[in-house]
């Protein structure tokens, strides 16, 4: 990917990742998909770095009503559960 590529895929100003949404009939999962990007370090080590980070958590943006994305994706997505922690 060029450094051109990487500009327009990860925009920098982060407004301008939430300025529009597609319009879908499709399901809410497949929707949630095309209104959440996958951004940062951890995306690049999951889908180009054999030897992972140290590190692990995930920056999403949402695309569209941050409100409705995130409606979207709590109907969509299992609630979360916490490992016991020792202690």
């Amino acid at each position: 990917m060029t450094r051109s590529q990487r500009s327009s895929a990860y925009p920098t100003n982060k407004s301008s990742a939430i300025t529009s949404s597609p319009t879908s009939s499709r399901s809410s999962a497949v929707s949630s998909a095309t209104r959440v990007h996958f951004i940062g370090g951890t995306a690049l080590a999951r889908t180009h770095l054999p030897d992972g980070r140290l590190s692990e958590d995930i920056d999403l943006v949402a695309v569209g009503s941050r409100k409705e994305v995130a409606t979207e994706l709590d109907a969509t997505l299992p609630a979360p559960s916490r490992a016991p922690t020792a202690g």
